[in-house]
């Protein structure tokens, strides 16, 4: 008896897997096959070979992640709680988000949608919220496709050539003597911990968007 075929479901899976224990270098269909006790045949079958698995797995992976959103009564907080939310979706497995092309970014369409709704439901002209989604939805991708390339903040300071602005001693040079320890203790724990870019980047988006639809 012919062994039965494995589920589309349980290859993606299994494929998330090996991507978060040893990265991109390890997904290849002979490491996936063995994983699975099937042969790379199989896995050709069920979702073809690696360029076409990729787009399937990406596609699962973000159509059955649900954004944990927050009500809120004004657009502004509702777009930075998607923002983040979305943000936090691509970090849960950041190998499977670095896999992510200019030409698979449909895979968040879902997600955009969610957000273009909140636009219209708080009264933005039908044009000007889908150019608001397009926008907000390239910003938290892009950035945070960057924050999972970026090395961590000690190592970036570790590997800083002499030539490179230290950007934290710049600001405490510029600052009142009295204050510059608390700061600089302040901005240590802040580039370490908060992804700072990324609010600040949101934060001046929305403060953009509200600026032109008041002036509509």
């Amino acid at each position: 008896m012919a062994k039965p075929l494995i589920a589309t479901e349980t290859i993606y899976e299994k494929a998330i897997e090996l991507l978060d224990k040893e990265g991109i270098e390890g997904l290849s269909a002979r490491k996936l096959a063995t994983a699975l006790q099937c042969s790379p045949n199989t896995l050709y079958q069920q979702v073809g070979k690696r360029d076409e698995m990729i787009s399937g797995m990406l596609a699962y992976y973000f159509q059955n992640q649900a954004l944990n959103l927050k009500d809120s009564s004004s657009w502004q907080e509702s777009a930075r709680h998607w923002a983040n939310a979305l943000r936090a979706v691509l970090l849960r497995h950041p190998n499977l988000s670095k896999l992510i092309t200019i030409n698979q970014r449909y895979v968040i369409v879902d997600y955009a949608n969610q957000l273009l709704k909140i636009l219209l439901h708080q009264n933005f002209e039908p044009e000007f919220a889908l150019r608001c989604t397009r926008v907000l939805s390239q910003q938290v991708i892009s950035f945070t496709l960057t924050e999972i390339e970026t090395p961590p903040p000690a190592v970036r300071r570790k590997n800083r050539s002499s030539q490179e602005i230290n950007f934290e001693d710049l600001v405490i040079r510029n600052t009142k003597s009295k204050t510059k320890t608390r700061l600089k203790e302040k901005l240590n724990e802040e580039f370490q911990d908060r992804p700072e870019i990324f609010e600040n980047a949101i934060e001046f988006t929305v403060l953009g968007i509200e600026k032109a639809k008041q002036a509509k």
